[in-house]
């Protein structure tokens, strides 16, 4: 492989692996991943720290990675968070991740690791601005369409797009415009799936099933193969096979 510089990861929030985006799986290597928890804040110190909750202790929104505990973007000597934070990242940002400041990845230094959690299929569906605002709660977005699996499945859908759409803006291209692509790995993923009627559920965190559990990992770099693989990818796996590279 190439050296690489950097690290981005971008975690489209709800994305289950039946519904990974061909516009992101064309761009690198794409494993079938196994969730490490179906609630967020536990899933993402998976990825982070390598490790399982019981050693990890993140349980919710209101725990702390604090600075005794490494994670993956400690390996660089710049880090940040997207300046994208709205609603629905507010409370993750400052807490979980409170030890990093939010900063574009357009104004950060080289070498850097860099993380946006992005509304994905997250509920309501398809209800997030540019700057991740909603104006719609979970609880009245399902209130009202929850019995209506065909307009739920349309938007979650078209929210999974609009999330590839903030992807190529938030990422690829500050990349390209800095000329530091071939120089970066960057990590597409999802903490957990949505179900979308199934079992006569909607939402996600209960029960656990193939459509909460699986969801995608790709990476992305020029000296990737642009593949489906065979091998199972789980989010304890991130931190170990990034120090491998």
């Amino acid at each position: 492989m190439q050296t690489v510089r950097n690290l981005v990861v971008y975690m489209s929030d709800g994305l289950r692996w039946d519904h990974h985006p061909k516009r992101v799986s064309e761009l690198g290597t794409t494993f079938r991943t196994i969730a490490s928890s179906l609630h967020t804040p536990s899933a993402i110190a998976s990825m982070f720290t390598g490790q399982y909750l019981p050693s990890h202790g993140i349980r919710g929104f209101t725990d702390s990675l604090g600075s005794g505990r490494q994670t993956v973007l400690d390996w660089f000597p710049n880090t940040g968070l997207s300046e994208s934070p709205g609603n629905f990242n507010e409370i993750v940002y400052a807490n979980l991740l409170g030890r990093y400041d939010s900063i574009s990845l357009g104004d950060i230094e080289e070498p850097f690791g860099w993380f946006m959690r992005d509304a994905g299929g997250h509920a309501p569906y398809d209800g997030f601005d540019e700057r991740l605002q909603t104006d719609e709660t979970v609880r009245s977005y399902l209130k009202k369409h929850a019995g209506d699996e065909e307009q739920m499945r349309a938007d979650y859908a078209a929210g999974i797009e609009s999330s590839v759409d903030r992807f190529e803006r938030f990422v690829l291209k500050p990349l390209e415009e800095k000329g530091i692509r071939d120089e970066t790995l960057v990590v597409f993923l999802s903490d957990h799936g949505q179900m979308l009627g199934e079992y006569g559920h909607v939402g996600e965190s209960y029960p656990a099933c193939p459509e909460i559990v699986y969801v995608p990992t790709t990476l992305v770099h020029p000296s990737l193969e642009t593949t489906m693989s065979e091998d199972l990818f789980r989010h304890v796996d991130l931190k170990p096979t990034i120090a491998g590279i």
